[in-house]
């Protein structure tokens, strides 16, 4: 069957940046999972979004879908003919509605009489306008907005549709607009409507013609070369303010541009603030990382004069660094500790008061965990409990200054800053600014044992705080970062090496709160946070069977959860592995049919007395679990769960072979008690590590 390419282009108004590129993509793929559905296979499926438009290639798709038998079924056979064999109403009815003559109906696997129809599949111009509207109203889009008089809903109102099937312009309606055969270009270089070929010609007519770079990944890395090349020093591109400037440009041109020197004065983060949150702008720095007096930005035109339009981008930075030098001499001139009583009139939550009444819980639960951490923090001379305490109590105060009501990502950062400006130690100072750390996945943590132990307190009040208040993200929705902030707690605990158990602390900033949490919404924290942690492990590589295994074990204390999962993962790589997994199965179903029949049995179930058949095998599998059992313990209480289970190994044969040689479901009742007990004690060494029976099976295992 012929094929030939397809491009859908909707054009729009200006799209929200922060989507821009999530929405390209779901809308190239719900396109193309629509023909798949339908049974269509093509080729590569390419996603474009620019500012003005959203856009899919589909190569090689056939003209027609494959054929399908349709079967429409009707009465049940006892109904369509009487004792005679001659057919009733029901059966001439239901031939009727078909259209069909009796004879040409057939009967269904379920005895029902039936129309079988070979229908030929639908072409791509017959589905194609259902296609896109459903790939429209699955994007993953906020709130809709309509326009002029219709009825319809779009994230922006729609100005064009372009839909090519190859060189044919396929007749579809979008949202009220029908499709064409011409797309539109960049506003000023390209105003005049832009006649399209084909499918496969649009990506280089809009480019070449149109000034139009569509593709986002092209312009992205167009951006950052031309970015480079501008700067005077190096620039500092974020990933974040990378793709935010990829997705407010469709042909991106870098200028240079320059501020006073002056304004250097400022704290650096200040001056980036600035540049990045409020201009979309690329700071620049010299080789050793401190920043110059200078930024690139990135225009949506090439102009003929693009000194006047440097000119202006050095005006529009200089109020804004101006305003940020006056916050920055106005606030200095109180301390943070005069600031703390603003803190009672500003609300941390409408059912948690205010952040006065946070700022207590954290002096008290950092506290607590300094106490509990203080050999850990003992192996950091530069910092103390009393150091993180006192952050603790000035942390928030800088909510209360112009800077951060300014420039509200600066919380933290520029209570360092004013920290050391009224004395207080570098040691303060350091975990003031660290304490929101890190701010992004994959972000900086506080480099300081009291900053990290602040940064900690700080999520662990937050999360019980807002999911005891009802407030658990669902979906999409998370206002309060608590993914931010549980993953936070994930990587500071494993990366600072705080040895907690995590259910205990969220009890604890629990109870920071008195009675003012609802216990059902906080029972639901560790479920949670647990999440979290399988997110966490998953995203570094951590096989999913491999997580099942070790969490099944008190897996909220994270350090004895990273040992053990080591311990699997070596377990797993071992010969052995495949056969004790599977043995391990079996105990599992055995115990689980068993019951609670057999937890009368003693703990250290007696050895056999040796009179019946497979009595060697029983005994020997007693004797080898006695000699490992203490050792086992031991060495599990002391986390050296690869020494335990290295130990554990040990038992594969004499499992195997009581497996082989041994009835467990004995018809004698002391031996059966006796034989489940046994399985019992060596099913619950084994799972004092993790639990075994959650590993895949290695292919070709033995049997148990």
């Amino acid at each position: 069957m012929n094929t030939r390419s397809l491009l859908v282009e909707i054009g729009v108004e200006e799209l929200p940046p922060p989507q821009l590129q999530a929405l390209g993509e779901a809308f190239a793929a719900a396109l193309a999972a629509a023909f798949e559905r339908d049974g269509f296979r093509f080729g590569q499926t390419t996603p474009f979004a620019t500012p003005r438009r959203l856009a899919a290639h589909i190569a090689e798709l056939p003209e027609r879908g494959p054929a399908r038998v349709t079967e429409r079924k009707g009465p049940s056979l006892e109904q369509c003919y009487d004792e005679h064999n001659q057919p009733t109403p029901a059966a001439l009815g239901f031939a009727r509605s078909c259209g069909a003559a009796l004879e040409d109906l057939q009967v269904s696997d379920d005895n029902r009489l039936c129309l079988r129809r070979r229908e030929d599949g639908a072409t791509v111009q017959e589905r194609l306008e259902t296609h896109i509207a459903a790939a429209l109203q699955a994007l993953p889009a906020g709130r809709r907005m309509r326009w002029g008089a219709a009825a319809h809903e779009f994230i922006r109102p729609v100005r064009w549709v372009l839909a090519l099937y190859g060189g044919e312009a396929a007749p579809v309606r979008v949202l009220g607009v029908r499709a064409g055969q011409v797309t539109h270009g960049h506003r000023q270089h390209c105003p005049q409507p832009l006649p399209v070929r084909d499918a496969d010609a649009w990506q280089n007519t809009l480019e070449t013609e149109g000034h139009v770079i569509a593709a986002f990944a092209k312009r992205r890395s167009c951006i950052a070369a031309q970015v480079e090349r501008a700067a005077e020093g190096r620039a500092l591109m974020s990933d974040a303010l990378l793709d935010e400037v990829t997705a407010m440009t469709e042909w991106p041109a870098a200028i240079a541009a320059r501020f006073n020197p002056s304004f250097l004065s400022l704290p650096a983060e200040v001056i980036t603030e600035v540049l990045e949150h409020d201009q979309k702008f690329f700071p620049t720095a010299d080789a050793d990382g401190a920043l110059l007096p200078g930024f690139v930005a990135v225009a949506n035109i090439e102009s003929a004069a693009p000194e006047n339009i440097r000119r202006g981008y050095e005006r529009v930075v200089a109020p804004r660094l101006s305003d940020a030098a006056f916050f920055f001499a106005q606030d200095k001139k109180r301390t943070l500790e005069s600031r703390l009583p603003q803190l009672g009139g500003i609300l941390f939550h409408r059912k948690l008061g205010s952040l006065a009444d946070k700022t207590r819980r954290l002096e008290q639960l950092t506290g607590q965990l300094a106490k509990q951490l203080a050999e850990h923090l003992a192996e950091h001379p530069d910092t103390s409990a009393a150091d993180a305490v006192r952050a603790a109590h000035l942390c928030k105060a800088d909510l209360a200054t112009d800077m951060v009501r300014e420039y509200p990502a600066l919380e933290g950062v520029i209570g360092g800053y004013y920290a050391l400006a009224d004395g207080e130690s570098e040691a303060v100072a350091a975990a003031i600014s660290g304490h929101r750390l890190p701010r992004r996945a994959g972000g900086d943590l506080a480099q300081t044992g009291a900053g990290a132990l602040l940064a900690l307190a700080d999520r662990l009040d937050t999360l019980a705080g807002i999911v005891g208040a009802g407030e658990l993200p669902s979906g999409s929705k998370d206002p309060y970062g608590l993914r931010r902030a549980g993953a936070a707690v994930v990587r500071i605990v494993l990366e600072k090496q705080f040895d907690l158990n995590l259910a205990d602390w969220i009890a604890r900033a629990a109870d920071g709160y008195g009675k003012m949490l609802n216990a059902g919404d906080i029972a639901r924290l560790p479920g949670y946070l647990l999440e979290r942690i399988r997110g966490h492990y998953l995203e570094r590589g951590c096989a999913a069977d491999e997580l099942a295994a070790a969490t099944a074990v008190r897996p909220l204390q994270l350090l004895d959860l990273d040992a053990r999962l080591a311990a699997v993962r070596h377990f797993k790589a071992l010969p052995q592995t495949g056969s004790l997994t599977l043995a391990n199965k079996r105990i599992r179903n055995i115990l689980k049919k068993d019951g609670g029949a057999a937890s009368a049995a003693a703990d250290a179930p007696a050895a056999p007395a040796g009179n019946g058949a497979g009595d060697d095998a029983e005994s020997a599998l007693h004797r080898a679990f006695r000699d490992r059992r203490s050792r086992v313990n031991d060495l599990a209480g002391r986390r050296d769960y690869l020494g335990a289970l290295n130990t554990l190994v040990e038992l594969r044969e004499p499992i195997d072979r009581f497996f082989d040689e041994v009835l467990v479901m004995s018809e004698d009742d002391d031996e059966r008690r006796s034989r489940i007990g046994l399985l019992r004690e060596i099913h619950s060494l084994f799972t004092c590590i993790a639990d075994f029976s959650k590993l895949d099976a290695k292919p070709g295992a033995e049997a148990a």
